[in-house]
């Protein structure tokens, strides 16, 4: 049974029910285990409650579909509860939430909500991807490839403090991927000493966790077997915690009780440079992906005769070079002198198709801008023609 999501701490006041995150289902998974555990009666006297499945065509959550319910009233204060939810009607790519309602009012319940699958993820282990070192000390270009690769580019103010860290790459990918850990504002105030409401060593560990989540996919993959292995699933990329726009009260001059007043005011000027920080991370990342200073070169694929498929990511463009181009090829007048009947190259997504075809018109000849949604490299080449494609990736941010 496999952990997919993260554990979410849910709070429900009678009528009302409330649920968890949504988190994407594997579409091989044929049951769902609802977990409910570490329940507290918060207000009144009953502490049972009803439970909810869901499932959504959307990562937010719209246009949501009841699953199903617990078949009659449960609590979990001293022990854990589960139930289990068939698949069968589910649409493959769906998202999964949980959730719960007190049995009855003026109740008020909090419980931790966990959701589990029937699979077994990476059935014959896990190891780290070839080239990476068993410890690495992480600089500051190894966190923005991790960020990169997981589209998370606004979290480099949160984690750069791992910059000079110890990161234990055998020992992550000695296992499966860890469970999905939440990261909020609250957790961002909690690396400032001056809004931290526990200790500046947890609030750090979670960041490590969180970054452990981020970088399995990057740094890890499973081992192969047969029949293949079940790969974790892809969920989407993580999104920044919601920002405070500013204060939510008009500021009065209380002589009184200066202190309250500067802490007020200084949660708005934090709040205001956090969502100052995001724009400047999220234009930087527009920047270099659409229309950047330079590149540098990634991996080249090669040599490629006849057709086939490459698999790409985060490229902003390619660079396509003949080796060997056939005599009878069509050959132009232009400077630089151009080709024909060379072969094409069609840029797509693992779902969803492909663009327009390119053909290869000059030798080499480069291809920009690429989206960096971007994934395969479809390729065709006339009989005598071998290709060398190189991925062309994002320079290292200063």
């Amino acid at each position: 049974m496999g952990q997919f999501g993260a554990t979410d701490r849910v709070t429900a006041t009678h009528p009302n029910s409330e649920q968890g995150g949504w988190y994407l289902l594997s579409p091989t998974a044929a049951t769902i285990t609802v977990e409910f555990s570490n329940e507290t009666l918060d207000v009144g006297g009953n502490a049972n409650c009803l439970g909810y499945l869901y499932w959504s065509p959307n990562a937010d959550g719209s246009g949501n579909h009841q699953i199903g319910s617990t078949v009659g009233p449960f609590g979990a204060l001293s022990s854990t509860a589960s139930f289990s939810f068939s698949t069968v009607g589910i649409p493959s790519g769906s998202y999964i939430a949980a959730g719960f309602g007190p049995n009855t009012g003026p109740d008020t319940i909090s419980m931790d909500i966990t959701l589990f699958d029937d699979l077994t993820y990476c059935g014959y282990g896990s190891k780290p991807k070839s080239g990476f070192p068993a410890f690495l000390t992480l600089a500051a270009s190894d966190i923005l490839a991790v960020l990169n690769f997981v589209k998370g580019n606004w979290a480099v103010a949160i984690v750069s403090f791992m910059v000079g860290q110890n990161l234990d790459i055998a020992g992550l990918c000695a296992y499966p991927r860890p469970s999905e850990v939440k990261f909020t504002l609250q957790d961002i105030k909690n690396l400032d000493p001056l809004f931290n409401n526990g200790s500046l060593e947890d609030a750090f560990k979670k960041v490590r966790l969180w970054f452990a989540y981020l970088s399995w996919p990057y740094f890890c993959e499973c081992v192969g077997g047969s029949p293949p292995p079940i790969d974790h699933p892809n969920p989407p990329p993580p999104k920044p915690p919601q920002v405070d726009h500013g204060p939510l009260e008009a500021y009065t001059c209380d002589q009184q009780d200066i202190c309250s007043q500067l802490k007020n005011l200084t949660f708005s000027i934090a709040g205001l440079l956090a969502r100052i920080n995001l724009i400047e991370s999220t234009t930087s990342l527009m920047q270099r992906q659409g229309v950047p200073f330079g590149y540098i070169p990634g991996t080249t694929h090669g040599p490629l005769t006849g057709e086939g498929v490459i698999t790409v990511s985060d490229t902003l463009g390619l660079s396509v070079f003949l080796s060997s181009v056939p005599p009878g090829g069509g050959v132009g007048i232009a400077t630089p002198m151009n080709y024909y009947d060379l072969g094409e190259l069609s840029l797509g997504t693992d779902t969803d198709g492909y663009l327009t075809r390119l053909r290869i018109t000059h030798n080499p000849m480069l291809v920009m801008p690429v989206s960096a949604a971007v994934t395969r490299v479809g390729y065709t080449l006339t009989d005598g023609s071998v290709a060398y494609i190189t991925e062309l990736k994002m320079e290292a941010h200063p």
